[in-house]
Order: C-alpha cells, then sequence, then structure tokens
C-alpha cells in the first residue's frame, strides 16, 4: 500500500514507441504468443513511465501485464465508459496503474504521448481517475472494486445492457472488510456477470501476505461464499485463457485466482528471487536508480527481440528519450519520519506501556526501528485500518498506550467511527498520520490527505496537531502521550523538504499556542506543516523586500483548538489574518481560527484563507501547489491582494517616506507607506503614461488624487506643466495639500471638488475610514457591484462636470485625463463631452472596475469620441508580474485611451 516518491532516473530511457505496439496487436490479436510479446513491450513502457516519474508500483505492474495484455487483446471487448454497452474492465488494486496506461496506449485508447506524462498535471495520475479517457472508476483507495462492479452490473441491467464486468484485485487487498463483505449480495443477486480476478502475487507492499495476515485457504474460503472459483497461472495467457473458457458458462458470480510473481518479467525483479532470509521486497514502489533500470531494460528488451524473431516479426524498434539529471537535494532538505522514529523509541524507553500498530506500512510510517528494538509492542494489522482501531480500542481499555499507524487519507476516514468509539470510552490512543497534506502530487487523489482535519477535529478531547519541523515532532509526540488527557491525532508529512526556518529557541509546548516564526505588525499570516509554512515563509520574505507592510508568520501546530488570550495577544496590531492551509479551506485551522475572530471583543481584523476548494489534482509536487494556489507565489499573491484592500491600518506618528529620488511623503499609516514603497510596481501602467506620454509643458488632470501621490510625481517631473488635483474627501485634500507644501510642488493645484456629470452639492457617502485609501460612493452608498453599505461617514462636496468647471473657473483644458474614482468613471466621462470633443485631449488614463455594468457604456462613449482603447504600457523590469498579480486578485485595470 506504501507509495515511495523519488526522483526521476537520469539519462537514456528507453520505450516502444506506439507503430511498434499497434504492429504487434493487430497482427496477432487473439494469438497467445503475440499477447506475451506485447505483455513484455509494456512492461517496458510501464518501467520507462515510472523511471522518468520519478515514482510508481514496479512489481504490481509487472505481475498483472500479462492478465492485462490478455484480457485487452485476447479476452474481452472493452469499452471506454461504464455505459458503452461492451464489457467493462479494472483493476481496484490502482497500484497497477502504469501497467493498464501502458497497455491502453498500445492498443490506441489511449493518446500514446501520455507516455511522459506519468504523474504529470496534463497527463495520467498516479492512481486510475475517471477523467483519463478509459478509466471507468477511481480506484487507488483498496477494496471498493468488486462493490463498485456489482454497481455496474445493476446500471446494465436497469438499462438493457449486456457484457461482463471483470475487476482485478491484490491479494493484500483481499484483507479489507468490503471485498469479503461485496461478495454476499453478488451471489444472492446471482451476478453471472461478475468475474474476479485476483492478482496473486502473494506479497503487500514490501513484504509477504502471510507475514501480514495470511489468507489461507483462498479457494476453499471463497467457495464458501457461493462463487465459481478458478485458479490458474496469471503469468501464462495460455493458462487464462482455458480458465476463462472452463468458467464462462458458469451462472455464478466468478473469481479466478491468478496465480502471478511480482516483478515479473526482470529476473532480479521477481519475487521468488529473494533470499530466504530476505524479507522486504525492494521493487513495491518508487523508481529504480540508474543501474537496476539499465539492467532491467536490457533484459527486457533481449527477450522482447528474441520473442519478435521466433514470430518472424523482425527487429522490433526502440526510442529513446533523454532525461536531464533532476535537481539535487538541498542542505536544507529535512525529514520528519525519521524525527518520528527517534521520538517513538525515546517515548517507548520511558514507558513500556507504548506499543505501535502498523497498517501495511512499516516502512512509509517509519516503524522498523521501532519494530526492531521491540518486536513484542509492535503489531502488524495489515490493511485493515477499522480492525487495527478497534485493536487499539480494547489495547487501551486493557491499560496499554497503542499508537496507530497509516496513510492519514486512510487512517482518518475508513475508521472514522471507531475512533470516534475508542474516544467515548474516554481512554488515550494516538493515532500517527502520515502522507498527510496534499503532496506528494503523484499519487493522486485517493493518497492526498486533506480532508483528515475535518473529518476528525469535531470528536470531543482530541486534539489534532501537526509538526512543521524535525525539532517539533518529539515536542508534540511527548504531549499527546504525557499531557494531553484525550486521544490525539498527528499528521506527518512523509516527504524531504527544504524547511528554510528554525523555530524559536527555548519555546515550550502550550496547548493552543502557536510559535512566531518571524515578526511583523500589520498582516499575520498562520500556517502548519513544514510544506505550506516554508512555501509562506519564502512568501514573506519576498513581500518584505519593497514593501513597508509587515507580516508576522506564525507556525500552528494545534489544527482544532486555539488557546483564545493567546491569540488575541499574537495578533494585537494587525489589520488582517491569512490562514494557509494544507487541508480544504473548510473544516480545518481556518474555522478554528474564525470562530475565535468572531467572537473576540479584542480583535478587528479581517479574514481570508488560502487552501484547497477542489479535488487536487496528481501532478509533480511544484504542479500541484501551483495547480491549488499554495505556492509561494499564490501566497505572495494573496499578501500583495490583502495590503491592497485591508480595511484598516495601525495608526503611526507622521513619519516622512521616500516615493523616489527627490520625491517623499508624509505618511501616518502602513497603507501609505506601501504605496510609496511600491510607487513604481503597484501602479507601473500609471508611472510610465506619466514618464512616456506626458511632455513637459502638458496639463494634466489627477480625477481621484488621493493624498497626491501621482499628481505631485508628475509635477515634479514636467517642471513646466500644470497638475489640477481633484479631491473631495476632506481627509485625504488635507494631506494632499500637506504633501504639495513638502515637496514645494508650486504647479500642482488642489482643488476640493468631486467631478461628476451634474454640477450641485452632493453627497459623498464613506464606506471606511482609511486616509489614502478610504472607499467612498458619490450621490448613494452602493458598492461598484450594487450591493448597498452603510457609510462610516458622509460628507458634502461641490460636485462640478469637467465641461462646466472649465467653463466657470476659466481654467485650462487638459491635455492629459487620470481618472481613478472606483466606480464614479461613467459619470466622469459623461460630464466631459465638450472637452473630448475639442480634440486637445491627447489620452486618457481610467482605472475600471471590471464589475461595474457600464464599463462597455464607457468604452463605446470613448470610442465615438474618436478615443482608442490600449492596456499597457511596458517600463519598468516588475511591471508584467505585477500586472498579473492585479489582473489575479484584483477587479480593477487600468485602460489608457488614445486619440486616433
Amino acid at each position: 500500500m506504501g507509495d515511495l516518491i523519488g526522483q526521476e532516473v537520469a539519462g537514456k530511457l528507453l520505450y516502444y514507441p506506439y507503430r511498434e505496439l499497434k504492429r504487434i496487436s493487430e497482427s496477432g490479436r487473439g494469438q497467445f504468443e503475440h499477447t506475451a510479446l506485447f505483455a513484455d513491450m509494456c512492461r517496458l513502457n510501464a518501467l520507462y513511465m515510472i523511471s522518468r516519474a520519478g515514482s510508481g508500483h514496479i512489481g504490481s505492474s509487472f505481475s498483472s501485464l500479462d492478465i492485462i495484455s490478455y484480457l485487452l487483446l485476447c479476452e474481452l471487448d472493452v469499452g471506454l465508459n461504464a455505459t458503452d454497452g461492451k464489457d467493462i474492465f479494472f483493476s481496484s488494486k490502482g497500484h497497477d496503474a502504469p501497467a493498464y496506461y501502458a497497455a491502453l496506449m498500445g492498443t490506441g485508447a489511449i493518446k500514446f504521448e501520455n507516455i511522459h506524462k506519468l504523474r504529470k498535471i496534463d497527463g495520467l495520475p498516479g492512481h486510475p481517475d475517471v477523467q483519463t479517457k478509459g478509466i471507468v472508476t477511481n480506484t487507488g483507495s483498496l477494496g471498493m472494486g468488486v462493490s463498485k462492479a456489482k454497481g455496474m452490473i445493476y446500471a446494465n441491467r436497469l438499462k438493457g445492457r449486456l457484457g461482463r464486468v471483470v475487476v482485478m484485485t491484490g491479494d493484500g487487498e483481499l484483507q479489507e472488510g468490503q471485498f469479503w463483505e461485496s461478495l454476499v449480495s453478488a451471489v444472492n443477486n446471482k451476478l453471472s456477470e461478475l468475474i474476479i480476478l485476483i492478482d496473486h502475487n502473494k506479497l503487500q507492499s514490501d513484504t509477504f501476505v502471510k507475514n501480514v495476515s495470511d489468507l489461507g485457504d483462498l479457494e476453499q474460503k471463497l467457495s464458501a461464499y457461493g462463487l465459481c472459483v478458478a485458479r490458474c497461472d496469471g503469468n501464462d495467457v495460455v493458462a487464462l485463457s482455458e480458465t476463462f473458457k472452463a468458467i464462462r458458462d458458469d451462472v455464478r458470480p466468478k473469481v479466478i485466482i491468478a496465480d502471478t510473481v511480482k516483478g515479473k518479467g526482470v529476473s532480479f525483479m521477481e519475487h521468488t528471487s529473494l533470499d530466504s532470509d530476505v524479507d522486504m521486497y525492494a521493487f513495491h514502489s518508487g523508481a529504480p536508480d540508474k543501474d537496476a533500470y539499465q539492467l532491467a531494460a536490457k533484459e527486457l528488451i533481449l527477450r522482447v527481440q528474441n520473442r519478435a524473431e521466433q514470430l518472424h516479426l523482425g527487429t522490433i524498434e526502440l526510442e529513446t528519450e533523454a532525461v536531464e539529471p533532476g535537481q539535487g537535494a538541498s542542505s536544507e532538505v529535512k525529514k520528519l519520519i525519521p524525527a518520528y522514529s527517534e521520538a517513538l523509541i525515546a517515548l517507548a524507553s520511558k514507558r513500556d506501556d507504548v506499543v505501535a500498530l502498523d497498517a501495511d506500512l512499516v516502512l512509509d510510517t517509519g516503524l522498523i526501528p521501532f519494530r526492531e528494538k521491540y518486536p513484542k509492542r509492535f503489531f502488524e494489522c495489515g490493511i485493515a485500518e477499522q480492525d487495527m482501531v478497534s485493536t487499539a480500542g480494547g489495547m487501551a481499555l486493557g491499560g496499554l498506550l497503542p499508537i496507530v499507524h497509516s496513510f492519514a487519507c486512510f487512517l482518518s476516514s475508513r475508521p472514522n467511527e471507531q475512533i470516534y468509539n475508542n474516544a467515548t470510552e474516554r481512554t488515550k490512543v494516538i493515532y500517527i498520520g502520515s502522507l498527510a497534506g496534499v503532496l506528494p502530487g503523484g499519487p493522486g487523489h485517493s493518497h492526498q490527505a486533506v480532508r483528515d482535519v475535518a473529518a476528525l477535529s469535531a470528536i470531543p478531547d482530541f486534539a489534532i496537531v501537526e509538526p512543521s519541523c524535525p525539532s517539533e515532532v518529539g515536542n508534540l509526540l511527548e504531549w499527546c502521550a504525557n499531557v494531553h488527557t484525550g486521544s490525539s491525532y498527528m499528521r506527518l508529512t512523509s516527504i524531504p523538504w527544504e524547511i528554510p526556518f528554525d523555530l524559536p529557541s527555548g519555546r515550550s509546548v502550550s496547548f493552543g499556542q502557536g510559535n512566531v516564526l518571524l515578526e511583523g505588525t500589520d498582516i499575520a499570516l498562520i500556517s502548519h506543516g513544514p510544506i505550506m509554512l516554508s512555501q509562506a515563509y519564502n512568501a514573506v520574505k519576498k513581500f518584505a523586500q519593497d514593501r513597508a507592510i509587515e507580516v508576522k508568520l506564525i507556525d500552528m501546530p494545534w489544527l482544532n483548538h486555539v488557546d483564545d488570550n493567546w491569540l488575541e495577544q499574537a495578533l494585537a496590531g494587525c489589520s488582517a489574518v491569512l490562514c494557509v492551509e494544507n487541508h480544504y479551506s473548510r473544516g480545518s485551522l481556518s474555522d478554528t481560527l474564525a470562530k475565535v475572530l468572531v467572537q473576540s471583543k479584542k480583535l478587528n481584523v479581517t479574514f481570508s484563507t488560502l487552501g484547497l476548494t477542489d479535488v487536487p489534482p496528481s501532478g509533480t509536487n511544484a504542479q500541484v501547489l501551483e495547480s491549488v494556489g499554495l505556492n509561494e507565489p499564490s501566497i505572495l499573491d494573496q499578501l500583495i491582494s490583502i495590503a491592497d484592500s485591508v480595511q484598516r491600518y495601525s495608526v503611526k506618528r507622521n513619519e516622512i517616506t521616500a516615493v523616489t529620488e527627490g520625491y517623499s511623503l508624509w505618511t501616518q499609516n502602513s497603507l501609505e507607506e506601501y504605496r510609496c514603497k511600491s510607487f513604481r510596481t503597484k501602479e507601473a501602467e500609471t508611472v510610465a503614461w506619466i514618464e512616456q506620454v506626458m511632455q513637459d509643458g502638458d496639463v494634466l488632470y489627477d480625477v481621484g488624487a488621493n493624498i497626491g501621490l501621482y499628481a505631485i510625481f508628475a509635477g515634479l517631473i514636467h517642471p513646466n506643466s500644470t497638475v489640477y488635483a481633484f479631491e473631495p474627501l476632506a481627509r485625504n485634500f488635507n494631506r494632499l495639500c500637506e504633501n504639495i507644501q513638502l515637496n514645494n510642488s508650486g504647479n500642482v493645484v488642489p482643488l476640493h471638488i468631486a467631478l461628476s456629470n451634474v454640477s450641485r452639492i452632493d453627497q459623498m457617502h464613506v464606506s471606511d475610514e482609511r486616509v489614502g485609501g478610504s472607499g467612498s460612493q458619490l450621490g448613494a452608498p452602493v458598492s461598484d457591484e450594487g450591493e448597498p453599505f452603510v457609510p462610516v461617514a458622509v460628507e458634502h462636496v461641490p460636485t462640478f462636470s469637467m465641461d462646466a468647471l472649465i467653463e466657470s473657473l476659466s481654467i485650462v483644458a487638459p491635455d492629459h485625463i487620470k481618472i481613478d474614482v472606483d466606480g464614479l468613471e461613467a459619470k466622469i466621462v459623461e460630464g466631459m463631452d465638450e472637452t473630448l470633443s475639442s480634440g486637445s485631449v491627447k489620452s486618457v488614463l481610467i482605472e475600471l472596475n471590471k464589475n461595474i455594468t457600464d464599463q462597455a457604456r464607457i468604452f463605446d462613449y470613448m470610442k465615438g469620441k474618436g478615443y482608442s482603447a490600449n492596456h499597457v504600457l511596458n517600463s519598468h523590469p516588475n511591471h508584467s508580474r505585477h500586472r498579473r498579480s492585479a489582473e489575479k486578485h484584483s477587479n480593477v485595470e487600468n485602460v489608457i485611451f488614445t486619440k486616433d
């Protein structure tokens, strides 16, 4: 059941192209020698895919390929989905996905180019998924296959469709209770269309089935259910054919026990090659090393060519793909599983009541050292989480401290009722869920534990923890064992990860309290686990390079409990909180934090979450993080968006902040500081427009000048120009005047006026109270999206149309107009009809809200006046990145209209 994730094999990798597979399959369809040859060719292609991906299951794929090839080429008329009315085939075990993909590509059922895309986001998922052509059901979570097959048969019968349904299972999978449950009704309902093929290779994961949970007399067990049972050599296509013929007319549901060899086709990968004193199989999961790959490929190619010559098929051509070596591990790469192994042994050395239970994942969960040191206190339960958890419950009732291990995706879901039952007995059981979170991305959603916290968080007196680095593992395990009174669940990241931070020295474990990794005063970013915290740490560091807004980064190891008082102290002074989740955004830490924030009387912050909202894809780790929006750039973009839109900023004393050389502004808060320091990047289009389009001596109207950031800049670089700065809000207008005086900008004329399409005294409704960034609406308290709001202030301001203003005040008409007024654009444009018609206006820059209903009206209006719309001017090296960020997280864009 394990899934070892490594690196791709570098060098020249070999595979058989589609034309050769097609030649063999079409020339010998139904012929057993050709089928065996096809199977070996698919073995090389499966080896290629796994080696290139860096992960996958060689042993299981190789053991099943003779079966798959026989079914596709000789036995079944397989449909591409469950509604085709043809035969249906799928593998319940899922680990053999590379084998099935290789065979489907060889028959032309799926595009052959996917051979290069195993476990890539635009290719083939690590375990079968219905989004892939030819895959009829999602598998990878064991035990469900026969039940799914029965459902398809029921649907076929009701829809009047014919066809057999063949489902292949692994033998380790037979430890799942659902498999045996599914047999009873199959017999009772006389599902003669059902054929269960057991790939009986005698191993599960890395060791023998008999060493874990011996199946006993499998034929007798299955026969006792009333099934038609047959047995054959599953790596012999002739034997498979004879067996299918023998059971064809039996009216009962059928089971074929196909005795196979794990790793079949490569001598040193075959489990029968293991020495008698070796109990760990090396090729269950993961890519082989370079030497093993080359030896395996050589052996397969030689046998393929020998078979081809015996069949007079000539040379079977190969193709080569050069794979560059992957990036070596950084010195900062750290592993949590070895740290857990050490912590568990340390705990067990102090407490003789500690026992460890495993669900066929002794290697993946780090239990081999414990098993070797305390063999009598180690219990291998097999692929049977429900049984394991209830066994642990009995141990707890008997006075032991059981620590239960499996992959997080299975441990939190399959025995969920049993975990709750144990908790209601008020005993203590510790559950360790490895492979937690969205990574590794290769195996796909069946193995990505992104709902485990939600599944367990409501259990009373049940703590959910996640260490962020190796040094935190032991402390949290000690707390779970020796401090907490109830049961607990620890999420563990299994893959090595580069961790750029250290925990604060001397920090002790305190229930519900996090660790501050980076200090900050404005925004708090809270996350958990090494992957998300590392992405967040790097994002915060980049964010801080050119911004005055400070971000506090908090490691929160407690996922379903927060110390209210600690949180209020930790967030004091912050204006916004962002929670980054390695989980679905509902049901995890975000919900826990939100409850505290809503009830707090001391905190007044905006709260947002970055987490999964849909089923995660299969792909490389980098691809998956980017796809779900949890990589470093996505977090950085979210921080920029929060900094742009946060409702309140901590007020500071008046300071002078440099905008650019020779230009500074008075800044009273961190928003103003941020805008000064991001002057050239936040609105690069505006800066480029002022520098490139406006000429010295031109007249600029800055409508919505705010505190004068761009108006004063235009006046400074064009000293012979006149800039009229329109700002209706009193607080912003006062700051505008102060900044004009500070920079001695005599050519900037401040006007406490609101431009519109009418001239009158009107009401300005303020939606928030940020000096330098207040939201407001003229006339009625309705947002840009048409939603009414309760204003925090109302100011009476004079409004003029631009045409009336120029006429009544006899001021110089503009050469250029800049409009940044958050939703009032249409009214202002309508009020400058004569100004535009005069032809003297060379360009107009408008910041348009993408959601406003009259945007098209503005474009049509400007076009009617002879102005064409352009979007941006690229003058700054960071411009394109900041524009992408703005488009992703903002509802506005700058549009420049120029005279035709």
